[in-house]
């Protein structure tokens, strides 16, 4: 990896056992404001545990995980990364306001409920319960809980 202080989130020689796989084994990355980055490869290559290092999740045992410059375990780096998981399930019985709002939580300076709704074409769908919304919209309310935080 190239040394690059304008790296917004790194890796630097990071390593990490799961239980005893060594599922990465002094991996460096470095991802740059405006890039695009894909971690391709197969099942146990180490991509999941990467993302779960850069997003504080998980703890590396050898090496240094950066974000914006911060350990990525604490709120102030956190606050500024937004995350689609691989699979997520919305609950059923909540409506898609209700879900928006709970998101919004996690943000200091959340955008308001009704701008968020709007920002996401969810505005006509805010009493519907989630268990009863198609494909779509299911993406699109996932979609909005990263788009709470004021840009």
């Amino acid at each position: 990896m190239p040394s690059d202080l304008a790296a917004i989130a790194s890796l630097r020689r990071v390593s990490k056992r799961m239980g005893t796989t060594l599922a990465l084994n002094e991996v460096s990355l470095g991802i740059r404001p405006g890039e695009v980055t894909a971690l391709l490869g197969p099942n146990g290559a180490g991509k999941s545990t990467a993302v779960g290092l850069l997003t504080g999740r998980l703890l590396a045992d050898a090496g240094t995980v950066d974000l914006f410059g911060l350990d990525p375990r604490r709120p102030a780096a956190r606050a500024r990364i937004g995350v689609m998981l691989q699979s997520a399930a919305l609950p059923d019985v909540l409506t898609v306001d209700e879900l928006v709002a709970l998101q919004s939580g996690y943000f200091a300076a959340a955008r308001p409920l009704e701008e968020t709704l709007a920002f996401a074409g969810l505005s006509d769908l805010e009493d519907r319960r989630a268990g009863a919304l198609s494909g779509g919209p299911r993406r699109n309310s996932r979609s909005a809980r990263r788009r709470v935080r004021r840009q």
